[in-house]
């Protein structure tokens, strides 16, 4: 009896034990699929943030598209002729024909020598576009891809570096953003320049320098002088990067000059090692200067010393600000300056010890000493605006986050963040689209016909008389060299003997040729009318271009007439070329 007592008594602790056993199973089993719901959740999580910033560069990349293939005839063709011209010619000839990566152009000057062979800054874009060209084959596509390649990573290296110094994902995303619609960026990525490089490398020593400023790991200092390098030497501008890298960096020494020897105590031969990198730019400015009494000559028009730049009787310049404020709008519109204006307002309020903040700071005081410097520079040409480019891209960020951040903490709803950080970058992107757009419909239709008529009709030796200005694109497609022509009849007969065989007029230089007797008696009696073209407006022909060959003569004394009977015998073809809201046509004669 007591046995079969101590049975059951066993048989229900078993079975105790396995009721026990069952339930902890059932709490493991819906432990473990909670834990998997979480980490599923999580992932999600985590890489949603990837899906907006390849969405960003989706978007990116799709505006930057557009006319990747269009001939040498937009905006600047003259600045993009220059570097590709350099390109086909390393292509073609080599890196070390006249020196270590010497660059020679197809835009001469009056006396420079046949070759092309120029000082400059070092030719990067012009090296990577050779070595795609020797790949891929020479074409404008390669070229245009390039850029934008390099285009994208300054948006990529945005969205890392801002993260980095932040702390924060979602003042990055939104800066990402920032730079992808940048009327400056999205023009500019496929227009063929030193720029594109610079912006990139710049982007990327800040990313380690923010890396260094964390640990001061060796690495990334060296990696900071590196691409600093890289991209100073691509254009010298570009060194503004290193004065919040200065000010980030000194102020924690002065503020701890005990800790912050005992952490770099061991690295003064890291440092040593960074100034020689950065070196280099100065020894291949040195190295310039020997190119240039080379092939060009000491003290020669086209020789420039930095304090040459350094014009401050520009500001008195009635047409500085105008140009300015053209080019402001041109690159980060109004509303976009006064949100950035407002975005270091916001910044300087808010100070803390972050650094974020504090190289914002700095970057927008160095801007203001920078815009000083570069105030003839920047009088010129809107693409002198690139280095303080990123700063705009910080500033704007953050300021629709800290906005969209509090008013999702005001109705404690973070969706109210997102949906007004959505609608920001959506009005922002709206009011953007006509900067970009009237940049990429300022064409100087014609070039490429020009062009290709003298490359289907010339010998390589042959040069062109050009127009200057932005005509330069004839240049590419010819594949010729060009000189712009001289005033004086001695002159323009003098350089005609070093190979000159013909002569391209666009619209700008009629009245400089027709206004000139002596030279245009002497083009009439030496030269043929080739081909011409023009466009239609109110429906009366509009002249843009005339191309003369040096051979034979023609009866310039009345050009309605001229135009009138060469058109007459000859045929007359079309050309379209796009504009973002139509098509606009060229009407060409050829003989």
């Amino acid at each position: 009896m007591a046995k079969s007592k101590n049975k059951k008594n066993k048989d229900t602790i078993v079975e105790a034990e396995v009721v026990e056993i069952k339930d902890d199973v059932k709490k493991q089993v819906k432990s473990k699929k909670e834990n998997n719901l979480d980490i599923k959740f999580n992932l999600n999580k985590n890489h949603i943030n990837l899906i907006i910033l390849g969405a960003i560069l989706f978007l990116g990349f799709y505006l930057r598209m557009y006319h990747m293939d269009y001939p040498v005839v937009g905006y600047h063709n003259w600045k993009e002729t220059h570097y590709l011209t350099e390109a086909r010619n390393f292509e073609r000839d080599g890196f070390f024909k006249y020196g270590f990566f010497v660059p020679a152009y197809d835009l001469l000057g009056t006396n420079d020598d046949k070759s092309g062979v120029h000082p400059d800054t070092f030719p990067i874009i012009s090296i990577i576009l050779a070595l795609f060209f020797k790949a891929f084959g020479t074409s404008l596509v390669v070229a245009r891809f390039v850029g934008i390649l390099f285009s994208m990573g300054t948006v990529a290296f945005t969205y890392l570096f801002v993260k980095r110094i932040f702390k924060r994902e979602d003042i990055a995303l939104v800066a990402a953003a920032v730079a992808t619609m940048n009327p400056l960026l999205i023009f500019f990525s496929h227009n063929t320049q030193l720029v594109n490089p610079g912006i990139f490398f710049m982007m990327v020593s800040a990313y380690f320098f923010a890396g260094f400023i964390e640990n001061y790991n060796s690495k990334d200092l060296i990696l900071t002088s590196i691409f600093a390098t890289l991209s100073a030497l691509a254009k010298y501008p570009f060194l503004l990067i290193g004065i919040p890298m200065f000010f980030v960096f000194g102020i924690r020494i002065i503020k701890s000059p005990t800790k912050m020897f005992a952490k770099l105590k061991n690295k003064w031969g890291v440092f040593l090692i960074s100034a020689m990198i950065l070196s280099s730019v100065f020894i291949w400015i040195s190295y310039s200067d020997t190119v240039r009494e080379k092939y060009i000559g000491k003290g020669s028009e086209s020789e420039a010393k930095l304090t040459d730049l350094i014009k401050l009787e520009i500001f008195k310049d009635p047409n500085f600000w105008p140009a300015i404020k053209s080019y402001t709008r041109d690159n980060f519109t109004f509303e976009g300056i006064y949100l950035a204006i407002v975005g270091f307002i916001f910044i300087t309020l808010f100070y803390n010890k972050s650094v974020g903040n504090a190289f914002t700071f700095w970057y927008f005081i160095g801007s203001i000493f920078w815009f000083i410097i570069m105030s003839f520079k920047l009088s010129g040409h809107n693409y002198h605006m690139f280095p303080i480019a990123p700063l705009f891209f910080i500033l704007v960020g953050y300021l629709f986050t800290v906005i969209g951040s509090n008013l999702g903490k005001l109705v404690k709803n973070d969706i109210v963040k997102w949906v007004f950080i959505a609608i920001a970058l959506i009005w922002l992107f709206n009011i953007s689209k006509p900067s970009w757009e009237r940049m990429y419909d300022t064409q100087f239709i014609g070039l490429d016909v020009a062009g290709e008529y003298i490359n289907a009709h010339s010998t390589p030796d042959e040069l062109i008389y050009h127009s200057s200005h932005q005509s330069f694109g004839v240049l590419w497609h010819a594949d010729r060299k060009g000189i712009k022509p001289a005033s004086l009849l001695e002159t323009f007969k003098r350089v005609e003997d070093r190979g000159i065989n013909w002569y391209f007029v666009y619209q700008w230089q009629f009245p400089k040729l027709f206004n000139n007797p002596e030279i245009w008696e002497h083009v009439q009696s030496s030269y043929s009318l080739k081909q011409m073209a023009y466009t239609m407006q109110n429906d009366q022909p509009n002249l843009l271009y005339m191309l003369f060959k040096k051979e034979g003569s023609f009866d310039g004394s009345d050009i309605t007439k001229l135009v009138q009977n060469f058109t007459s015998i000859n045929e007359v073809t079309t050309k379209e070329y796009e504009l973002t809201k139509g098509k606009q046509v060229l009407y060409v004669v050829s003989e």
